[in-house]
């Protein structure tokens, strides 16, 4: 309101220049919202939607291991750069997440075993401070590991497990 006000009593010339520095700033933050991007180096938000870019393809599968609080999920990485998931499934949460919460929140744990039609590649992102929930259970279910990208050492590796 302040900056529409004050080019409104602004004299013509610098109203013009208002105007244009407010589209300027206006673009700058569009453009920055659209990228992937990382609240702190221990998070790293941006591995794992820059790895599934690069290397992901239609038709895999992802997941996140699971935290049980609410904040800290490393779930924030895919709602950060939702569009580097394109043609891919969430196999966790097939269902949009409510937006109740201001941070991204993970679903329950699910059981691998019990679900129908795994992808043959699966993206999972998991911590470095523990096992992988996800990762175990793939192995059992005959899954390796084909790739792999760890990030800093108390943020995630992003693992590709293929059939």
């Amino acid at each position: 309101m302040v900056l529409a006000e004050a080019v409104l009593l602004a004299r013509w010339r610098a109203a013009k220049v208002l105007v244009v520095l407010l589209a300027v700033g206006a673009l700058v933050l569009y453009g920055f919202q659209q990228r992937p991007f990382s609240k702190s180096p221990i998070d790293d938000y941006g591995l794992m939607p820059s790895v599934v870019r690069q290397h992901g393809r239609a038709g895999d599968g992802y997941l996140v291991d699971p935290l049980d609080g609410l904040i800290g999920s490393y779930r924030a990485a895919i709602v950060t750069d939702p569009g580097a998931y394109k043609g891919m499934a969430d196999l966790a949460a097939p269902e949009r997440l409510p937006l109740d919460y201001p941070w991204a929140h993970d679903p329950p744990a699910v059981d691998l075993a019990t679900l129908p039609n795994l992808p043959n590649r699966i993206w999972v992102g998991a911590w470095n401070q523990g096992g992988s929930l996800y990762g175990e259970q793939l192995a059992a279910l005959g899954y390796h590991v084909g790739y792999s990208k760890r990030g800093p050492a108390q943020g995630n590796t992003i693992f590709l497990w293929e059939r």
